[in-house]
């Protein structure tokens, strides 16, 4: 039972990855809030994940910092891409 919950355990690694991902979403919302910024917080979100994947414990604030920086001119421009096809197709339904 002792090794159960010890560090090595597979309870603490659960744990763990479950408090990276709470973390990260909490992060990508906060990134979310300004609306032009959706589409690079979900750039971010998505980079750091495969991240963790790869490598197992990341720093995740600082992985997601990182990757907002770099896809932000990117994400914005998706974005806006995104949003003006589903403002068209609005219009084109309404009109």
């Amino acid at each position: 039972m002792k090794e159960f919950f010890s560090i090595d355990g597979k309870v603490y690694a659960v744990l763990n990855v479950m408090l990276e991902l709470l973390e990260l979403n909490l992060l990508f919302m906060l990134g979310c809030l300004p609306v032009l910024t959706i589409g690079t917080s979900v750039a971010s979100l998505y980079e750091v994940v495969f991240q963790i994947r790869a490598e197992g414990t990341v720093r995740v604030f600082d992985r997601f910092r990182r990757a907002y920086r770099e896809n932000l001119r990117r994400g914005t421009a998706l974005w806006a891409i995104v949003a003006g096809a589903f403002g068209a197709m609005l219009l084109l339904r309404t009109g």
